[in-house]
């Protein structure tokens, strides 16, 4: 089985031995990598979508792993027993989503060893959530693939009671939230790529503002705040550059 880049990278970070819960599933290819190359004994393949989930049982099935792969029509943990996995993957969707489903079955998700999350938005939202919650974040890894990249990480739930489970909605965010302290800390290679590449491309916008001179007052109000934000986002990209290689962009 070939996974995409980004997929096979999130399969790396289950630790091995451990039985997993592919929430999102889609055609079931995680749970038949994870299998195939002995990273995991189980796995739950579980989907919201009757049709994917159809899918992914066509694929288990031609790959002879029925006994090892279980399918399950579920939203988010819904259908997964409290003691029946120890790694949980939510991967290819929204950060918001990835934190409901979180904090709608903290009953099951507290329960888990460990989340292996890849978010497709709102990574820096997601880390700054994970952080007040008393999660920790014990790996992080960052893909680019097709021009596009992808953050993941590895999780340690936090050690509290269901009932005393929450995710705050609107945390403060730092600045190692937006890049990854971990990533930072290795000065991870994408990572880098990722910055310059942001720096460059936040440089031409605010060039773009600062030259557009308009005379409507409510316009330059807008271009002065916007001006404002992308300042404060330079200034927070070339700070993550000299950690990462020293020097300037």
């Amino acid at each position: 089985m070939d996974l995409s880049k980004r997929l096979e990278a999130v399969c790396k970070l289950v630790t091995k031995g451990n039985s997993v819960a592919d929430v999102g599933c889609d055609h079931g290819y995680v749970s038949i990598y994870l299998i195939q190359n002995q990273i995991s004994p189980k796995c739950y393949a579980m989907d919201v979508r009757k049709g994917p989930l159809s899918k992914a049982k066509e694929n288990i099935t031609a790959y002879q792993l029925e006994d090892c792969i279980e399918t399950r029509l579920s939203d988010g943990l819904e259908k997964l027993g409290e003691m029946e996995a120890d790694t949980l993957i939510l991967a290819g969707m929204g950060g918001r989503l990835m934190l409901k489903i979180l904090g709608d079955y903290p009953n099951i998700s507290l329960r888990l060893k460990e989340w292996i999350l890849q978010p497709q938005s709102e990574i820096a939202y997601v880390r700054a959530v994970l952080r007040d919650c008393g999660a920790l974040i014990l790996e992080e890894d960052m893909i680019l693939e097709d021009g596009k990249f992808y953050p993941m990480m590895k999780v340690s739930p936090p050690n509290v009671a269901a009932s005393d489970f929450g995710l705050i909605s609107e945390p403060k965010l730092k600045d190692s939230d937006l890049f990854g302290e971990l990533l930072l800390k290795k000065k991870h290679p994408i990572l880098k790529i990722f910055v310059e590449k942001e720096i460059k491309t936040y440089k031409k916008i605010l060039d773009q503002i600062m030259n557009n001179r308009q005379q409507d007052s409510e316009q330059v109000e807008r271009n002065n705040n916007r001006q404002r934000e992308l300042e404060h986002y330079l200034e927070q990209l070339k700070n993550a550059w000299k950690q990462l290689q020293g020097g300037t962009v």
